[in-house]
């Protein structure tokens, strides 16, 4: 078995799978050792909607198709029911853009139309 922070063994030899499973189990997810919030699909939504909640500020990514059959995604940001933030993340695109937005340090990162990054302080 291998340290993932130092790459060096730590355990050889065969491992059972129960012993396996509970180191999993045990494990720290990327995002809590990156410090980062994920948004999670609104299972509703059919894809059309992802968001995370964060003391009472909603940040929701929205996705849907224009007349062209193009994806529009975009941003809010929404404080008890008050849109406080709003943008359009691309227009156009063959596809939506899922797993655009994340949430580090108390400040809102997205990727606006391929090429530029996005912060917004959320506190």
């Amino acid at each position: 078995m291998l340290d993932p922070l130092r790459g060096t063994l730590v355990e050889g030899g065969d491992i059972a799978a129960e012993e396996a499973l509970l180191l999993q189990r045990g494990a720290e997810t990327e995002e809590q050792r990156q410090g980062v919030l994920l948004p999670e699909m609104d299972p509703q939504s059919g894809g059309g909607r992802e968001w995370m909640l964060l003391e009472g500020i909603c940040v929701e990514g929205l996705h849907r198709t224009d007349r062209d059959g193009g994806w529009q995604s975009s941003l809010r940001i929404v404080e008890n029911g008050t849109l406080l933030y709003e943008d359009a993340m691309e227009s156009g695109s063959s596809k939506p853009l899922w797993n655009n937005f994340l949430v580090r340090g108390g400040d809102l990162y997205y990727i606006r139309n391929k090429r530029e990054l996005v912060c917004v302080p959320l506190r």
